[in-house]
């Protein structure tokens, strides 16, 4: 009796520090762009591996995910032919992601050349 007892305890425990704990739980995460890219900001955005995303205004962007999630900083969908595209990071309530873009050659002229574009395309 007291060994089915024990056995009952350490059930209950499994299920409520193991199984229960390790459920993702909603999280806001406040991202915050280190720009070295040259680059205006509106051209990234930040995403989250479950789908949510969201623009960065003065530096920071606000992801309404959860805390098993993967963080990254993408190009916005509104410069077809920018590509770019870190490295995700785990959620946290504030994380920083640096965006480095280190043009060489060719790929210096298509940057001055996106950036012509962009600043002739905000008004």
């Amino acid at each position: 009796m007291g060994t089915l007892a024990i056995l009952g305890v350490l059930a209950w425990a499994f299920i409520q520090f193991v199984l229960i704990e390790s459920q993702p739980e909603p999280m806001t995460v406040k991202v915050t762009l280190d720009n070295r890219c040259g680059i205006v900001e509106s051209a990234f955005i930040a995403v989250a591996d479950d789908g949510v995303s969201a623009p960065f205004d003065g530096g920071v962007a606000v992801l309404p995910t959860y805390s098993n999630a993967r963080i990254a900083v993408k190009n916005s969908s509104k410069f077809s032919g920018f590509s770019y595209e870190t490295a995700t990071v785990p959620a946290a309530p504030n994380v920083t992601i640096t965006a480095e873009c280190q043009p060489a050659g060719t790929a210096e002229k298509s940057l001055k050349l996106f950036n012509e574009q962009f600043k002739s395309n905000v008004r």
